[in-house]
């Protein structure tokens, strides 16, 4: 296994993340959110963080199974 496998796995799994983030917040507002779950205004940020950090590990978890299946076994 090389020294660049995180980074094969992160980086794109990161762009994802950010295409997924985008594509979600431009139809869900999270202040509609913080509206109908009597949230308070300051926990918006914490919607997009924590969506984003939820979708990249997911993405991350897609790239590093992808990354298992590709390796030839002997």
């Amino acid at each position: 296994m090389n020294k660049w496998r995180g980074l094969q796995i992160l980086w794109p799994a990161f762009l994802a993340a950010s295409f997924l983030e985008m594509c979600v917040f431009a139809f869900l507002d999270p202040l509609v959110l913080t509206e109908t779950f009597k949230l308070s205004s300051d926990e918006t940020e914490w919607i997009y963080a924590g969506s984003f950090f939820l979708f990249w590990s997911a993405t991350a978890l897609s790239s590093g199974i992808s990354c298992l299946l590709l390796i030839e076994q002997p």
